[in-house]
């Protein structure tokens, strides 16, 4: 979870609390990454721990992909942020909206040049930032509180984002309006510096399939675990066939060691007879049968063994 400076803040995806990951925290700022799915509704969650000993509340700012939607100010040590109130575009109205993560919308036609305070804006598309000062505990009612414009959420050409790794943005879901508009808001006296706030907490949120590549969100385990099993399996089945072919090379063995112990006890005459029927035996060639029979008499070391040989392959041509 994003802790710092005696703040923490929590980003809640529905009821349950997002996974943050690459947590980093620099000077004022603190970024982590979460996953995003296209329809969830999100909100956050401030706890403000020992912050407010140092100061009587806490104000705060939300932004979302560049735009500041709403500012509020607070006493309580736990505070949530769940909605904003902003000011339709079109009609003028004051629309309460809630939070929701929606796909990028973008075109390949149309303009495609975009100015400095747009491309600024682009550059913190996939971006949600809460913003947190000290304040004193005195306050002043204002009659001229204005609200902000609800963003228009219109497809963003492909090219004025090119090279940024976004997937989705947030989207301002309708609740309702406020019957009864009111301009009256707070004004506090900030102990921090507008432009310098004391601690920012920033969530950059994208695809799981966006942020794995990016090496942010680990591989699931589950594939891995199952790829490791299948490398095991694999393994296991060619130690088997290792040990199958091993068995039969010793078969093998066995039986050359056999017939040549039956060789060394036969007579020359039971040589010649051994030799014919090596040859005729069904399934051998010629050449296999001469070959196995002329190495297993050289084993033997019988004086006349390439003569037997020779004289038995004479009598078969004869035949």
């Amino acid at each position: 979870m994003p802790q710092h400076r005696n703040i923490s803040c929590h980003l809640y995806i529905g009821d349950t609390k997002a996974m943050e990951y690459n947590v980093h925290n620099v000077d004022n700022r603190s970024t982590a990454h979460i996953v995003s799915e296209e329809g969830q509704t999100f909100s956050f969650k401030i706890e403000a721990g020992t912050a407010l000993m140092s100061a009587a509340r806490l104000d705060l700012e939300l932004w979302a992909d560049g735009y500041k939607l709403d500012c509020f100010t607070f006493t309580e040590s736990v505070y949530e942020v769940d909605d904003a109130q902003v000011r339709d575009q079109v009609t003028g109205a004051i629309k309460i909206v809630k939070l929701r993560f929606a796909k990028l919308n973008t075109v390949d036609q149309g303009p495609s040049n975009a100015d400095d305070a747009e491309a600024e804006q682009l550059k913190r598309l996939g971006t949600l930032e809460i913003k947190l000062w000290r304040s004193e505990s005195n306050v002043s009612q204002s009659t001229t509180f204005p609200y902000a414009d609800c963003p228009l959420q219109t497809p963003i050409h492909e090219k004025k984002i090119k090279g940024q790794s976004v997937s989705h943005v947030t989207s301002l879901e309708s609740k309702g309006t406020v019957a009864q508009q009111s301009s009256w808001g707070y004004i506090t006296t900030k102990i921090d510096p507008y432009d310098r706030p004391w601690v920012a907490f920033v969530f950059k949120h994208a695809s799981k399939a966006l942020l794995q590549s990016e090496g942010i969100v680990p591989k699931d385990e589950v594939k891995e675990k199952g790829a490791a099993v299948a490398s095991a399996k694999g393994k296991k089945a060619q130690s088997s066939r290792a040990k199958v072919n091993d068995t039969k090379n010793e078969e093998s063995k066995v039986e050359d060691v056999k017939f040549d112990d039956d060789v060394a006890a036969m007579s020359q005459p039971q040589l010649r007879q051994e030799i014919m029927r090596l040859r005729k035996r069904p399934g051998d060639s010629l050449d296999q049968s001469v070959v196995k029979a002329r190495r297993t008499m050289k084993c033997v070391r019988t004086p006349d063994a390439d003569n037997l040989l020779s004289t038995a392959e004479k009598g078969d041509k004869r035949k």
